[in-house]
């Protein structure tokens, strides 16, 4: 373990994407009554794979110095696969998950392409059926099966396109008051104009009358 000003560390712009600019309020006051319980993980160039949470706080609290573990990635790859394993046990939302699911996909397509350039042969989750992929990322977001997650996929791909409904869905998704199947049926359903049973905050949509049940 080594020591570093707080000042000299670099956020990582893929955790930040991943999962936001987190609440930090309860965490401050811990470490000002505390101190650091676990030292950050950082890179050789100072970036931040794990502790972007108390990084922010040791700032908050003008501290001079927060303790640190250094570890090497070979590339850019594996720094992203580090975040996401540092970030595994952490709770998270549908758009967080899902998130991860997008760098998921990114990161398995670019390693297939290395792996083909240099000639080596290639897992199944590069090549295999797409059932196959879409079972492991979901098993490693933590969203339920394969099926589960091309459900939860399609909304969150239709909100990233600019549909309205699915972007509502998505905020109503991350505060846990509608289901991804439910989600899933509106946004695959056409039909009758229906109003969705209250506490969905959502306006009136085209769907059938029975879609959400």
């Amino acid at each position: 373990m080594e020591y570093r000003n707080p000042r000299d560390l670099i956020p990582h712009p893929i955790s930040i994407k991943l999962y936001g600019d987190n609440h930090i309020d309860d965490l401050v006051e811990s470490i000002r009554e505390f101190g650091i319980l676990t030292p950050l993980t950082i890179t050789n160039a100072n970036k931040i794979i794990s502790g972007h949470r108390r990084w922010r706080s040791a700032l908050v609290l003008e501290l001079d110095t927060l303790p640190v573990e250094i570890k090497t990635y070979v590339n850019e790859l594996a720094e992203k696969r580090g975040i996401l394993e540092y970030n595994r046990q952490r709770e998270k939302t549908f758009s967080q998950k899902m998130n991860e699911a997008d760098l998921l996909k990114d990161i398995v397509g670019e390693e297939a392409k290395q792996r083909k350039i240099v000639g080596k042969s290639i897992d199944p989750m590069d090549t295999g059926p797409q059932g196959l992929t879409r079972d492991i990322i979901a098993t490693k977001i933590d969203i339920g099966s394969g099926r589960t997650f091309a459900r939860a996929d399609k909304v969150w791909q239709e909100a990233q396109q600019g549909n309205t409904v699915a972007q509502q869905l998505v905020n109503q998704l991350d505060k846990g008051n509608t289901s991804i199947k439910k989600a899933y049926r509106i946004i695959t359903s056409r039909g009758l104009n229906y109003q969705p049973p209250c506490g969905l905050g959502l306006s009136a949509i085209a769907i059938k009358p029975n879609s959400l049940f």
